[in-house]
């Protein structure tokens, strides 16, 4: 198991990279932002990743999402719960 935590963005919200070295595969949970880093260390750690979850939708976890979901192909998971809020991300960071 590969597991990697480090802070991103502005806010430094916590990311994680979790993989498995026998399959090769992994995910990517909370990419806040700077999303090309995100991915440079994917490609470091020669990982595909097949999700991108998140814990919750707050700007400061998810500016990431499209980057990393571009470079990856990865589907973007987050709970039905926090799809209002993620509605609203562009109205909050406008604020």
């Amino acid at each position: 198991m590969i597991v990697q935590g480090f802070p991103v963005g502005l806010l430094q919200a916590n990311c994680y990279i979790l993989g498995c070295r026998e399959t090769g595969e992994g995910i990517i949970i909370d990419p806040g932002d700077y999303g090309d880093q995100i991915v440079a260390r994917v490609r470091q750690m020669d990982l595909r990743i097949v999700a991108i979850p998140n814990t919750h939708a707050h700007f400061d976890h998810i500016l990431g999402v499209n980057e990393v979901r571009a470079a990856t192909g990865a589907p973007f998971w987050l709970h039905p719960d926090d799809e209002p809020v993620l509605a609203r991300q562009q109205e909050m960071v406008q604020l």
